[in-house]
């Protein structure tokens, strides 16, 4: 049974309420942010507690947090989601570094603390990176401008309406970002976290989910990843037919990270760790043996 929590962190030009899941004891402990469209129970990783303790993480304005005005929303930028994401480690920090896991837009999070306090970190795990925005320039032109609250209003309004109305229906959305769909979908599993998510995100202010795509269409973390040095071992994942996040991005990642690993994970789409989580969970539990994690 996770607890449940909404931690205030204070950042710069104010504080943000970030919703937090908590499982399990041990000696080792992983942060963990889902991407932009996703939601804390997604997915439970409890294979992963078997090592110690697994802290969820919304992005800021995700889930059952205080809406905000649309003045405050406007100040977001990549900064302030490392901000965030490094005000939460250190509240939660007891002397024992994380294991910090970004998927997607989620890696906006883990990477900003494995950058910001590096401290904190003793291994940094990311999932189908989103480094640098996959759209047109339209689209960054677009959500830069004082039309995107109207036009971001309607696109992911809609969007919302439509995932009210069933489990199925966001199953069925999932096609386009899922290879092997029947797999993904028959999985007990898949529909308990969908069901249960679908109570977060529908908590999701949506200014708040307006405001997070602006930021993640218009930001870049390559200057800030070439510039800094990440210096935590780290491993990378990445299914090869991801239509959201190109496999260039962790390609482009591994030459830039010292010493990182890449895992290509063959005939799977966006979201690995629940597509083929046997593989998956393979891959990360190797990785986490020769880097110093053991079971407890």
């Amino acid at each position: 049974m996770a607890l449940e929590d909404i931690m205030e962190v204070d950042v710069p030009g104010g504080r943000e309420e970030i919703h937090v899941l908590r499982n399990g004891t041990g000696p080792e402990r992983f942060v963990v942010w889902h991407g932009f469209d996703s939601v804390n129970r997604f997915y439970d990783w409890g294979w992963l507690l078997s090592y110690g303790e697994v802290i969820r993480a919304g992005l800021p304005g995700h889930g059952p947090v205080a809406p905000r005005d649309w003045r405050t929303y406007r100040r977001w930028t990549t900064g302030h989601f490392f901000d965030t994401a490094a005000g939460l480690c250190r509240q939660l920090f007891d002397g024992r570094p994380f294991t910090l896991i970004g998927h997607s837009a989620g890696t906006q999070c883990a990477l900003g603390v494995a950058l910001r306090e590096p401290d904190l970190a003793s291994r940094l795990i990311l999932v189908n990176p989103l480094i640098w925005p996959p759209y047109s320039r339209l689209s960054q032109r677009l959500v830069r401008s004082p039309l995107w609250p109207v036009v971001g209003a309607a696109v992911l309004g809609r969007t919302r309406r439509r995932k009210r109305v069933s489990v199925d229906r966001h199953l069925t959305a999932s096609r386009s970002i899922v290879v092997d769909h029947e797999r993904f979908s028959r999985d007990p599993r898949t529909r308990r976290f969908v069901a249960e998510g679908l109570g977060d995100y529908r908590r999701t202010s949506l200014r708040a989910l307006i405001a997070g795509a602006r930021v993640l269409v218009s930001s870049d973390l390559r200057p800030v990843v070439a510039h800094a040095r990440v210096a935590v071992p780290t491993l990378i994942l990445h299914g090869r037919a991801d239509p959201v996040c190109p496999l260039a991005q962790a390609e482009w990642l591994v030459r830039h990270i010292p010493g990182a690993a890449l895992v290509i994970m063959e005939e799977v789409g966006h979201i690995g760790y629940a597509e083929r989580e046997d593989i998956f969970r393979s891959a990360v539990t190797e990785w986490l043996d020769r880097h110093g994690c053991v079971p407890a």
